[in-house]
């Protein structure tokens, strides 16, 4: 597939996920989605940079919305800006 971008399936980023979490070897993971070893470490690291920007994007969002100054107030628990100090999970976001 030189030159072609990859479609990974939704199944495969929680296989990698799941393996890596357990420790099984990149090597390993390959070798059952007959992918080969670098491809499969690339889309971990595409996996942990969509799960970083998600995650700072939510937190930017929520800090500029805090009221400055005197209004302030200190984080109360389960603020989702103390959520990353607890969980390495993105914070739940609310349904409407």
């Amino acid at each position: 597939m030189a030159g072609q971008e990859r479609k990974w399936t939704a199944e495969e980023d929680a296989h990698i996920i799941t393996c890596r979490k357990q420790g099984i070897a990149w090597h390993k993971i390959a070798e059952e989605l007959s992918i080969s070893r670098n491809s499969i470490i690339r889309r971990a690291h595409q996996i942990e940079e969509k799960r970083k920007s998600h995650h700072v994007s939510t937190s930017e969002r929520i800090i500029e919305s805090r009221p400055r100054g005197a209004a302030a107030s200190a984080l109360k628990p389960g603020d989702p800006l103390t959520w990353s100090l607890i969980s390495d999970e993105p914070f739940p976001e609310s349904k409407p």
